[in-house]
């Protein structure tokens, strides 16, 4: 399992046999700047590594592969991003969401060691809700199932303490 907080990432496991957690601290590199790192999702890679998606404090996406830092989605959100969530049907679909009241889909692929991120939709949700306030307080957790082939329902809890659900359309995404 792995912990983020304020300026660290922490990686945990437990060995086979042990009773003793070993812990790693995650590696920038030159990829990006420890930060506070807000929230975290595992997403399948199929290569046996483990890949991880961390929002920051700067409104940037980390992707760690192990416990390197692999890629930085720089300012995906205009404010901290507060979640992230791995679609339930297409395990390739990020969803994040921000304190700019904004969800965001990303499609990730996978290919050998190389790993890619690519906006697929963005969706602003005061501009969808004419009677909601301009501001959502921002997104601050979201919740994802799929309610048929290619549609997820998205619940999404705000700021301002709503709840609100949105349906996305998933069957233009890639895999």
């Amino acid at each position: 399992f792995v912990t983020v907080g304020v300026q660290h990432i922490k990686f945990w496991r437990l060995p086979l046999h042990s009773d003793t957690m070993i812990v790693r601290r995650g590696i920038v590199g030159n990829k990006g700047r420890m930060q506070t790192l807000t929230c975290a999702a595992f997403l399948p890679s199929g290569d046996g590594v483990s890949l991880l998606a961390t929002g920051t404090e700067d409104g940037s996406i980390y992707i760690w592969r192990g416990r390197q830092l692999h890629l930085n989605i720089a300012k995906a959100h205009s404010g901290p991003v507060f979640d992230l969530v791995v679609s339930t049907h297409k395990a390739h679909v990020l969803i994040s969401a921000g304190k700019d009241d904004t969800l965001h889909l990303w499609e990730v692929a996978t290919s050998g060691a190389d790993v890619t991120c690519a906006s697929a939709k963005r969706m602003h949700l005061p501009g969808k809700l004419p009677t909601r306030p301009a501001g959502l307080g921002g997104i601050r957790s979201l919740g994802v199932r799929e309610t048929s082939v290619g549609w997820a329902s998205v619940l999404v809890g705000t700021g301002q303490s709503a709840l609100l659900e949105v349906e996305l359309d998933l069957r233009d995404m890639r895999h």
